[in-house]
């Protein structure tokens, strides 16, 4: 509750009121215009640059909440649940519930601190659809491989 109050308190104190932009490169001198307002009259600057990451994000969240362990405790409700299937196995392999969520949950984490470890050491910037490429590519091992059923 109490970061609930803080926050847009914070939000306040630390985001500018006015826009001030030095003159030239095809701006003029707006010292007088909240931030927001000159955001959205200057949109055709902005938008151009920023929607594939938008479509990236989209897709980002889509599979995650497809794919979320708080979900899948709906999906996946019976008390032994196949942990690998054909195609991806050649036989099927069985597993308490419990243990099916804790392997995917460590599998999750896994891939979680190893995506952050490798994109904080890149010295390049790559967007982010090169990862959605990579979850969608997992989504379809998940789906070939049909666990828990």
């Amino acid at each position: 509750v109490l970061a609930l109050v803080a926050s847009p308190l914070l939000l306040h104190a630390a985001i500018p009121r006015e826009a001030t932009h030095p003159p030239g490169e095809g701006r003029q001198l707006m010292s007088h215009q909240p931030t927001v307002v000159f955001g959205l009259r200057t949109w055709r600057s902005w938008l151009p640059s920023t929607w594939t990451r938008f479509a990236a994000a989209f897709a980002d969240m889509a599979i995650l909440e497809m794919f979320c362990p708080g979900l899948l405790l709906f999906v996946y409700d019976k008390p032994l649940l196949a942990l690998l299937h054909p195609p991806a196995w050649p036989q099927t392999v069985r597993v308490p519930k419990d243990l099916f969520f804790v392997l995917y949950n460590l599998c999750t984490a896994i891939g979680s601190v190893t995506g952050r470890c490798a994109a904080y050491r890149m010295q390049r910037l790559v967007h982010p659809a090169w990862f959605v490429g990579l979850m969608a590519l997992g989504a379809s091992l998940i789906i070939c491989s049909s666990p828990g059923h």
